[in-house]
C-alpha cells in the first residue's frame, strides 16, 4: 500500500496485489509510490481555489 498525500496530508491509498501471490520488487515500489506522488499533485492541484 502507498499513500496518496494531498494537500491536509493522506488522502487515500493505493493498494496492488496479485492474485496469485506475485512478490513485488523494488521497481514495482518505486512505481507505485511515482503513481501516488502524481495522484497528490492532481488533487493538491484541484483542492486549491482558483
Amino acid at each position: 500500500m502507498v499513500a496518496i498525500e494531498a494537500e491536509d496530508g493522506a488522502w487515500g491509498l493505493v493498494e496492488v496485489y496479485d492474485h496469485e501471490g506475485r512478490r513485488f520488487g523494488e521497481e514495482d515500489v518505486r512505481l507505485a509510490q511515482a503513481l501516488a506522488a502524481e495522484a497528490g499533485q492532481t488533487l493538491r492541484h484541484l483542492e486549491r481555489p482558483s
